[in-house]
């Protein structure tokens, strides 16, 4: 059986259920004014059969013999048929019309407990989303900054010498900036993951607000079922000439079916459903934004590395959850339904937030790729990125995916990537394990993520002296520790010494 709270999700199914929930109310006080009607009509044709009954019995009086008789049985006959619709009146009153209406003022009044909750969640992820815009704005902010005094430290050499008190300082300046600038990157991402918990906790709210007002339109169905046995009941004492309409009554209140019309509704209701998951934007992924080649990629690298480690976390967290799922089905009266599904929900939540990492890192690896001019790595999470720009010229990811609201949450995306060639980067070979470090949702426990910088960063001594005799050249000396970018097979490789990049003879080091 198809319930409310899987048809009915997130903040698009929670307005759709506020429709139904009126419609249904409206339905259900029109019936109790038609009711209150009816029993007007045979209040007022009581009054007029009693009137009747008076002239009879007056003019009965002027009669002898078995004509009187006669119309004084008249008279009785007229008198208890406006008995009759009398009582019938009085029952449709206080015994259906009423009392039914008493029950409908109770479920409204209680629909304010079902709505707080998840107004309070609305609220609580709109104030999510204004924080995570505002850690967004600032990191980006922050990283302009530090890659201005970046660029001022290069041009240095180039275009106004500095003297070297003033080098220093600002060597200090843009140290402190760029601990400003990752303290900053950490407050985004974990602004990105409260939104997403912010998500969670909207759609669980309005899953126990569906349940809830499944509830109470169960309680009306069986509240109009036995009403309009209540009223078959009484209309079948007004007579044989009501006993066709009386057999239609029955036949109604007996195929009314709570469970059935439930699943009606519910399967009605069913669409597709977007679901948007606001993704961890850098500073880096925008070419447009300036920054230096070298420092771009090796950015880029620490914050894979960042991100893998967060996927890390929430992929322990979910085995803990799945332990926990394991036990309660090992021991089915160590928890209660609630407390399983309330666990069955925990993994599809995490399997959500893992996937918006595995975007984030997925957009990384692309950005990587093209600054590295290599192929762009290929998952289907891939199809589900949307990127457009707000109104301040920041770039804002969307993963979004359609699902049926009658449907199980979809499984996890799973993005693979192609194995490094002999000829790849440094760079490349770590995004490359930034990718496939985890498959699946299972997690080994032996599992360290990427150690990015000693990819990037393989270091070399250099043995003896060289003086560059080509402008892409560099001059070392030994004892000079060089970072290694590339070993070529021609016997020179590609290094950077003190901020410069050039080639140099490999037998050096």
């Amino acid at each position: 059986m198809t319930h409310f709270q899987s048809s009915f999700i997130g903040a698009n199914g929670y307005t759709e259920l506020k429709k139904f929930m009126k419609r249904s109310t409206d339905f259900s006080k029109e019936f109790i004014n038609i009711l209150g009607e009816r029993a007007e009509i045979e209040l007022s044709y009581a009054k007029g059969l009693a009137k009747l009954s008076n002239k009879i019995s007056k003019s009965g009086k002027e009669c002898l013999g078995s004509l009187a008789q006669a119309w004084t049985i008249l008279s009785l006959q007229i008198e208890s048929e406006s008995e009759l619709h009398k009582k019938f009146s009085d029952v449709l009153h206080s015994e259906l019309a009423k009392p039914y209406k008493t029950f409908l003022e109770q479920q409204i009044k209680g629909q304010k407990s079902i709505d707080s909750p998840v107004e309070k969640a609305a609220k609580v992820w709109t104030d999510k989303k204004q924080s995570m815009a505002k850690a967004k704005k600032n990191v980006i902010s922050k990283t302009k900054d530090c890659e201005l005094m970046s660029q001022q430290i290069d041009d240095s050499s180039v275009k106004k010498p500095l003297t070297e008190k003033e080098l220093n300082k600002l060597q200090s300046k843009t140290q402190k900036a760029e601990t400003v600038v990752v303290k900053a990157d950490s407050e985004h991402i974990a602004a990105v993951k409260n939104l997403e918990s912010a998500r969670h906790d909207l759609e669980c709210a309005v899953q126990v607000s569906a349940s809830q007002y499944q509830g109470l339109q169960e309680e009306r169905f069986v509240q109009l079922k036995d009403l309009l046995g209540k009223l078959s009941n009484h209309m079948s004492l007004l007579g044989p000439n009501l006993n066709e309409i009386t057999q239609r009554i029955c036949q109604a209140a007996s195929v009314i079916d709570p469970d059935s019309d439930i699943e009606i509704i519910a399967t009605t209701f069913s669409t597709e459903v977007t679901i948007d998951q606001v993704l961890y934007d850098s500073y880096e992924e925008d070419m447009k934004n300036t920054m230096k080649v070298d420092r771009r990629r090796t950015s880029l690298i620490r914050k894979l590395k960042t991100i893998d480690q967060e996927i890390y976390k929430e992929q322990k967290t979910k085995e803990g959850i799945k332990k926990l799922s394991g036990a309660y089905g090992k021991t089915p009266g160590y928890a209660d339904e609630d407390t399983k599904n309330s666990v069955t929900q925990k993994i599809h939540n995490s399997d959500e937030m893992i996937d918006l990492l595995e975007a984030s890192k997925y957009k990384l690896h692309a950005t990587l790729a093209l600054l590295d001019r290599t192929a762009q790595p290929v998952a289907e999470i891939g199809n589900h990125i949307k990127k457009e720009k707000d109104k301040q010229g920041f770039q804002n990811s969307i993963l979004r995916r359609q699902r049926s609201n009658a449907s199980l949450p979809p499984s996890r995306f799973s993005s693979d990537a192609t194995t490094p060639t002999a000829g790849e980067t440094m760079n490349e070979v770590a995004t490359h394990q930034a990718i496939v470090a985890v498959q699946g949702d299972q997690v080994s426990s032996s599992y360290n993520p990427p150690a990015y910088d000693d990819c990037v960063y393989k270091q070399a001594i250099a043995k003896y002296d060289y003086d560059a005799q080509e402008n892409d050249e560099l001059t070392i000396k030994q004892g000079d520790v060089l970072k290694v970018l590339e070993s070529m097979d021609d016997g020179w490789s590609k290094g950077e010494l003190n901020g410069k990049i050039g080639v140099f003879p490999t037998s050096y080091i």
